[in-house]
């Protein structure tokens, strides 16, 4: 058996297969690493939401105690006290919640220690609604509680605005991202898909080559030329066969030459011999004679 050459068909094929895979599975692998950034997307993205959430739970506490409070100051009864005081524990449960989120970590101390003035402040209200207090109290009063209302409404719009443009540059980078995945997805794509072209035609070149300078030399070969000039420098199977080729057509010509040279010296034996020499086939029908038989038999040759 003919042990395989190092460079044959069979391994510029594979090598070329193996380009192939490697550059598909590099595509692979940035298409991982692109899914990878989308997870840590996600994980930056969901503390957002989450604390967008509990901003808007907050909000919806917030309006609860504005209305109880209005309701309070028109009926003024025990029942919106305890709706009051309600609201209070609501809203700091809902302070406790953005505590464990890293981002606004000042604006929630800050909405909680006006929150906690509030309070007072309510407390105070709450406790005095049935006292006599004077004119100018009740309307400090009433002022200082509409100044802390109005700046924990200033703090939580602020942040809610703040967290809306955090999810907001983390979307629009995200699809960014996105939108450059696909486009190095692509031109990986394109540039493995013309490598692939370019290989197969080298490899097609470097077979079909071969395989034409070997139809070449056949058809010398049958013209009679046995002199082959076309040289195919391969080392693979083609080249084996064009060297074993050329080899045949070396021995072919010696052979041819030899059997030439053979019937110069049977042709002049024949034609110098003193004796008539006559050649018939099986079915003795003439073929051909020597010049002692044409003088014999006084026949000119044609």
């Amino acid at each position: 058996m003919k042990i395989m050459k190092l460079n044959t068909i069979r391994k510029k094929i594979f090598l070329n297969s193996i380009i192939i895979i490697a550059l598909t599975l590099s595509m692979i692998l940035i298409g991982y690493i692109e899914f990878y950034e989308s997870d840590k997307f996600s994980e930056q993205i969901l503390p957002l939401t989450s604390q967008m959430a509990e901003l808007v739970n907050f909000k919806g506490h917030f309006e609860s105690f504005e209305h109880n409070l209005e309701e309070f100051l028109l009926i003024s009864n025990e029942m919106q006290k305890d709706y009051i005081n309600d609201d209070f524990d609501n809203l700091f449960d809902s302070i406790q919640n953005l505590r464990q989120y890293e981002y606004y970590v000042e604006s929630v101390i800050e909405i909680e220690s006006n929150c906690l003035n509030l309070k007072e402040l309510i407390t105070l209200l709450l406790s005095n609604s049935n006292s006599e207090l004077s004119s100018k109290e009740m309307n400090t009063l009433f002022v200082n509680i509409y100044l802390k209302i109005k700046n924990i409404n200033i703090l939580h719009n602020l942040m809610s605005t703040e967290n809306l443009e955090q999810i907001q540059y983390h979307v629009t980078a995200q699809h960014e991202n996105i939108r450059l995945a696909i486009l190095e997805l692509f031109l990986i794509g394109f540039i493995i898909l013309i490598l692939y072209i370019l290989l197969g035609l080298a490899l097609s070149k470097n077979i079909s080559g071969s395989i034409l300078k070997l139809k070449k030399a056949t058809a010398e070969i049958i013209k009679g030329n046995y002199n082959i000039k076309d040289e195919i420098e391969n080392t693979d199977e083609i080249g084996e066969l064009a060297a074993d080729f050329k080899t045949m057509s070396i021995q072919l010509k010696k052979t041819i030459n030899d059997l030439e040279e053979s019937e110069g010296k049977y042709r002049m034996l024949f034609e110098n011999a003193n004796d008539a020499i006559v050649i018939l086939d099986e079915n003795h029908i003439f073929i051909d004679c020597n010049s002692k038989a044409l003088e014999i038999f006084k026949v000119k040759s044609n």
